[in-house]
């Protein structure tokens, strides 16, 4: 007879009555077991019946020490093992892996298929360096220009390159980030 209290999670009773249950528990649950062997167990004290039965965690914790699986014959013990094995071996695979795409990184760099990043963010940085003092040359040397051209008062130069100034410090700014810029190309039919 199985104890009335179960877990409700489970559905799994949390104490077996008799030998006889916890027997057709463990087969259930895919361990080589037999009536004999778990009987010996029982008088060994390696399974012990408590007064409310054979506890649910205690049978477990029993299988997992001193049972074998029936699938696989190996015991807790084996496949530990095993998957301290496996897991090694994934291991070395991926640092394997890792060390192989390293090698190849190096490889290419070697051979001027790639190129260092700090020099490439150098020659960026030396480059926008360039733009901005052609923009602000242009600025201070052209804005008389622009004015006259526009038919503008001459006498607002510094006004207006206070104004082109600080929509370029905007302009560089919004390029200086980090975002992702998309951009559309349009051509002609």
């Amino acid at each position: 007879m199985v104890e009335k209290m179960t877990d409700a999670a489970t559905e799994l009773p949390l104490a077996f009555a008799t030998q006889q249950l916890v027997l057709i528990y463990l087969k259930g649950k895919g361990f080589k077991v037999e009536k004999s062997a778990l009987s010996n167990h029982v008088r060994a004290r390696l399974l012990a019946k408590k007064p409310e039965g054979f506890r649910l965690r205690d049978v477990d914790k029993y299988a997992e020490l001193h049972l074998k699986d029936t699938a696989t014959g190996m015991d807790a013990a084996d496949k530990r093992t095993v998957d301290l094995q496996e897991r090694k071996l994934r291991a070395e695979i991926h640092r394997t892996e890792e060390q192989a795409a390293k090698a190849k990184i190096e490889r290419e760099m070697m051979e001027g298929k790639l190129i260092n990043r700090e020099d490439v963010e150098l020659e960026m940085a030396g480059r926008a360096v360039v733009l901005e003092a052609g923009f602000d040359h242009m600025v201070y040397t052209r804005s008389a220009e622009i004015i006259e051209l526009t038919g503008g008062d001459v006498q607002l130069v510094d006004r207006m390159i206070a104004l082109l100034m600080e929509a370029k410090c905007k302009w560089f700014n919004q390029y200086a980030t980090t975002d992702t810029f998309m951009v559309t190309i349009k051509r002609d039919a």
